[in-house]
């Protein structure tokens, strides 16, 4: 009768513990891996992890624009066209001031987009053509301005 009253109490301690966690807690303590923020500009945000997408795209928005930039970021097919439609913003925006948050979303056709807000909140949206970081390059870039402050 003792041990079924020890029993009783630790598991409604242990089932109190759980409800007391907030959800996200819950959902973190389930999967096993941390969860992020959702910026309201650009979704559930993102850990970089080295040699993916988005360090790449992170290295991108970190280097000033000039023609070394269109090199390693742009299929040497699109140049003139890139140039034509991007050179006056992005010689403006890049390097863009500490990159801090970063959220990516890959759709069906290979194509993946990463956006990108810094700390004086430039939002940059960049399109790659392929999931593959050693083979994607840039096919289109969006830069915004947000009015809310990054902390």
């Amino acid at each position: 009768m003792k041990i079924a009253k020890v029993f009783l109490i630790s598991f409604f301690i242990g089932i109190q513990s759980v409800f007391s966690l907030s959800l996200s807690n819950q959902l973190m303590a389930q999967s096993g891996k941390p969860l992020f923020a959702v910026d309201s500009d650009i979704g559930q945000l993102e850990q970089v992890k080295s040699g993916s997408i988005e360090e790449k795209a992170v290295q991108a928005v970190e280097t000033p624009y000039d023609n070394q930039w269109m090199e390693s970021y742009v299929d040497a097919s699109l140049f003139y066209g890139f140039a034509h439609a991007f050179s006056q913003t992005l010689i403006q925006t890049l390097p863009l001031v500490q990159p801090l948050r970063v959220a990516s979303q890959q759709s069906s056709n290979q194509e993946v987009v990463v956006k990108i807000k810094d700390k004086n909140n430039t939002l940059m949206v960049v399109t790659f053509d392929h999931a593959d970081p050693q083979k994607a390059k840039i096919v289109t870039i969006e830069v915004k301005k947000s009015d809310v402050s990054v902390s």
